[in-house]
């Protein structure tokens, strides 16, 4: 999971010490593309909310569900090309 602060709050460490068969795995910083749903979210930016028009709250909602809809009927998994290998600045 992401970073997010609520991931780790006081609540959330008791958690997990209360239930020791659990344990969280962190992405690490600057790492979002690892998180499968930050690529839906960008792609639902790029396809839909960057161009989009939306009248009211209900109206974004409304596309919103219907974009997701449509790309279930077609959605394929992402296809990673990340080698493991470390990346060097030129």
């Amino acid at each position: 999971m992401d970073n997010l602060s609520t991931h780790k709050s006081k609540e959330t460490k008791a958690w997990l010490k209360a239930h020791p068969h659990w344990r969280f795995v962190h992405t690490p910083n600057h790492a979002s593309w690892l998180n499968q749903v930050e690529c839906l979210f960008g792609i639902l930016c790029r396809q839909l909310l960057k161009h989009g028009h939306f009248d009211t709250p209900q109206d974004l909602a409304e596309q919103m569900l219907a974009y997701v809809e449509t790309r279930n009927q077609t959605a394929t998994p992402f296809k990673w090309t990340y080698t493991g290998k470390v990346v060097l600045n030129a």
